[in-house]
């Protein structure tokens, strides 16, 4: 997309005054490590992104009674049933308690989130029979909400958050609590629940532009330790991602049109086959040379030159080893190269023995380079080599059915502008580094989620493995998508009924009163207690206070609360008329 004149004023204006700190925060800190910055440009979209769990399909809880539902522990065997009681004290604020309605008493096993919403819908707007018979009808609403067992442990609903998680609505809705809301002064939703119903109701979004980046390395492999070697080789060949048409320094202009547009952005933080969909807050790219890196670093045997017939003859064969070694690196190829050998020799290198990883081949050939380039056979093209980091700041799924909302993550991403070229570049370090050092699984992806680093530190330090680099910076996403975070509903008659019930949610969350003054009571008389400040003053302002919220609080709770103390005996009188 061409930017206009005026697109591009606006777009630099943002850019100057959207959290300026973030640039010289992180220029100070590349500083340190003795590169030379040139520029920092940076977009945000000036949001903070809602956290809220994504529904996995294969519990699906917001359609399923709670006996149906476990959470998995750490290491995938059945948990506990959940319930979150995030608001003590609270009238049927436990999650899936069951609902106590006027006329009957408590349903059976307890409800589901859905159940329980359809229950309020009832209540609220007895007007609108058609609405709460949808909802409860397996054919109707909660058709999508079957639960799937053989669904794999990353099948969900993230775009759907992604998208509501930015839309000024719900922002504007979610934020007024802390808690949750309580409805007709007997049915509680948490905020947490509040998030899974809005999962379920909110519209996916159409993307105005997407964008998915090419020839990363992808190809089904028997062992997860290749898969990185031919990554980090394909980087090493400055290759990664080269070929597509939307290169490394086209995640700041899109993002900064999307901007421009009014528009937001999500990405596909993973590089595997997983969607991992992510609401974007801001975007950084910072440029700088690094002087200690080597001359040849990154650039490929085309980008360098040669007037005698020696590196005429070398960067011939460089140029056919490369390519060869690039397309083993992209189809999951084991072999080694023979022709890298008598090309060592030539510039007085040695030749190793036995079969080299693609990465450590790719090594080999960037010796022969600098080699080469001390002996003036070549000479480095006269493109000076520009680095990158790309910062995205990005929101991040919560565990299920909790009220806060999780900070953002901060992807970082690398990579190499050499004239023309712009091509991914990852960190790599050393196994034994990481075997020493440890390695945070946050800056992986899952495409090496079956790549045990612990096993292969174990398998190195018993010496049945020798050391090699693995990449210690993240790949780079996959996609790229940009939207207006609204709510946009179809015209057909379900689409309608789906619109009707999100409407009535905001309208709940908008209208109904919040526990957080019940919660602050209970904060207050805590603290009260805790003090010993439980003067005629003090209690007369909690007495105020509770007789505005006491159908919000269970007796039986605040009972257990006030110990048998003087304090906790004076004040049970005069709230509970102990």
């Amino acid at each position: 997309m061409k930017l206009t004149g005026w697109v591009l004023i606006g777009i630099g204006f943002m850019l100057q005054n959207a959290r300026a700190d973030l640039c010289s925060e992180k220029t100070v800190e590349l500083e340190k490590s003795g590169v030379r910055v040139i520029s920092c440009s940076k977009v945000d979209f000036g949001v903070k992104a809602i956290s809220g769990d994504y529904q996995k399909l294969q519990t699906q809880p917001v359609g399923v009674k709670p006996v149906k539902i476990r959470e998995s522990n750490p290491d995938g065997s059945p948990g506990v049933f959940v319930h979150v009681n995030e608001a003590p004290g609270i009238k049927n604020s436990v999650y899936f308690n069951p609902v106590v309605s006027r006329e009957s008493a408590p349903v059976g096993e307890g409800f589901s989130l859905i159940q329980k919403y359809t229950t309020a819908l009832q209540y609220r707007y007895p007007e609108d029979p058609e609405l709460v018979a949808w909802m409860a009808d397996p054919n109707g609403m909660l058709k999508d909400l079957v639960p799937q067992p053989d669904a794999s442990a990353m099948s969900g609903r993230c775009r759907v958050w992604s998208a509501w998680s930015l839309d000024p609505e719900i922002q504007a809705s979610l934020n007024r609590m802390s808690k949750g809301i309580l409805c007709n002064e007997m049915i509680p939703f948490t905020r947490g629940e509040l998030k899974e119903l809005l999962t379920v109701l909110y519209p996916s979004p159409p993307f105005s532009q997407r964008k998915f980046l090419g020839q990363l390395y992808f190809h089904p492999v028997q062992y997860p330790a290749d898969v990185e070697d031919a990554n980090l080789t394909l980087a090493k060949l400055g290759e990664l991602g080269g070929g597509t048409d939307f290169t490394p320094d086209l995640v700041l202009k899109m993002a900064a049109e999307a901007r421009a547009r009014g528009e937001n952005m999500i990405i596909d933080i993973d590089p595997g086959r997983e969607i991992w969909n992510q609401p974007v807050e801001w975007v950084i790219d910072i440029a700088f040379q690094d002087p200690s890196s080597e001359p040849t670093a990154g650039r490929t045997s085309a980008e360098l030159m040669s007037s005698v017939p020696d590196g005429v003859a070398l960067l011939k064969n460089l140029r056919k080893l490369e390519t060869e070694l690039t397309a083993l690196a992209l189809r999951g190829g084991r072999e080694t190269l023979q022709g890298i050998c008598p090309l060592r020799v030539s510039v007085g290198l040695t030749c190793a023995q036995g079969s080299q990883r693609l990465s450590e081949q790719a090594d080999a050939l960037s010796e022969v380079r600098n080699a080469a380039l001390t002996r003036g056979w070549i000479q480095v093209g006269r493109d000076l080599q520009v680095r990158h980091k790309i910062l995205i700041s990005y929101g991040v799924e919560g565990p299920f059915g909790k009220s806060d909302d999780l900070p953002g993550a901060v992807r970082e991403l690398d990579y190499a502008e050499i004239g023309d070229r712009k091509v991914w570049s990852p960190a790599s370090v050393p196994l034994s580094q990481i075997c020493d050092q440890g390695f945070s699984r946050e800056e992986r992806n899952s495409i090496l989620s079956r790549f045990d680093v612990d096993a292969e530190c174990a398998r190195f330090k018993k010496g049945e493995i020798r050391d090699r680099k693995i990449i210690s910076g993240a790949l780079p996403p996959k996609k790229f998508e940009t939207y207006v975070a609204k709510a946009g509903f179809g015209h057909d008659a379900e689409s309608a009924l789906k619109k009707r019930a999100y409407e009535r949610l905001l309208d709940m969350m908008n209208r109904c009163e919040v526990f957080d003054d019940a919660a602050a009571f209970l904060d207050q008389m805590n603290q009260a207690l805790a003090d010993n400040a439980l003067d005629e003053s003090e209690i007369g302002s909690l007495s105020s206070k509770y007789r505005e919220i006491s159908r919000f609080l269970d007796p039986g709770f605040l009972r257990s609360e006030l110990d048998g103390s003087d304090n906790g005996k004076r004040i049970r009188k005069v709230l509970l008329g102990d």
